[in-house]
């Protein structure tokens, strides 16, 4: 392992790219949309200072369930900034896979998306907040968002009240993903070192799709029955 980013994470690195190229295009999205690294680091900002307003213990586990895109870089670099763990979950699985995942991640907040197709994730994140007794915070970006759901702002234009400097100097606990065990699921931490080792740094929304878990032994809910 290099000796060089052995003290590096992720957020500091992306901080740094974000001081020195403020202008420049961070993000490009699936839908032809752009952010500027200010852009981001802004975006960012925010859903840190929603997410510390939780009062969370350190290193809780934060269930994503985003579409790979924009959301799904800014709420990563977020958690991680937090101090909490990522573990991202395809938006393609059924209720059932979710609870199932989420018990064994032993998942305290998710976060999720109004704002991708005619999918309505904020639904069904509501649906397993109320059958896993450990997800106490069920959240989301967009509007029209069901009852129980905290509301997650996507500001890229303000800057934050905090500017966030305590949080993210010490490496986060990284990125949990789900991989298929005896009778369900298992957790598989990848630390910081491990992320920036496979190149999984904040570049585009492609870079994060290797640390989607994809197990054959959950179904989709488009899939027949």
């Amino acid at each position: 392992m290099s000796t060089i980013a052995s003290n590096v994470t992720l957020d500091a690195l992306f901080r740094r790219n974000a001081t020195l190229r403020g202008d420049l295009r961070a993000l490009h999205d699936l839908d032809g949309t752009s952010l500027s690294y200010t852009e981001t680091a802004n975006a960012v900002a925010h859903v840190t200072e929603q997410i510390a307003a939780l009062g969370l213990p350190a290193n809780s586990t934060i269930a994503l369930l985003l579409p790979n895109g924009r959301e799904l870089i800014v709420a990563t670099l977020a958690v991680m900034r937090s101090g909490h763990l990522v573990v991202p979950m395809p938006v393609a699985w059924r209720k059932s896979d979710l609870v199932r995942a989420c018990r064994e991640a032993e998942v305290t907040a998710l976060i999720t998306t109004a704002n991708f197709a005619a999918e309505r994730l904020p639904e069904l994140a509501a649906e397993v907040a109320i059958e896993v007794f450990e997800l106490s915070f069920p959240c989301a970006f967009g509007a029209a968002l069901p009852d129980g759901l905290l509301p997650l702002p996507f500001d890229t234009q303000s800057e934050p009240l905090l500017a966030n400097t305590s949080l993210g100097n010490t490496p986060s606990p990284g990125i949990g993903t789900l991989e298929p065990s005896t009778g369900g699921v298992r957790l598989v931490l990848h630390t910081d070192d491990e992320l920036l080792a496979a190149g999984l740094g904040p570049c585009s929304p492609a870079t994060f799709a290797a640390a989607m878990p994809s197990s054959p032994r959950f179904r989709s809910r488009h899939s027949q029955a």
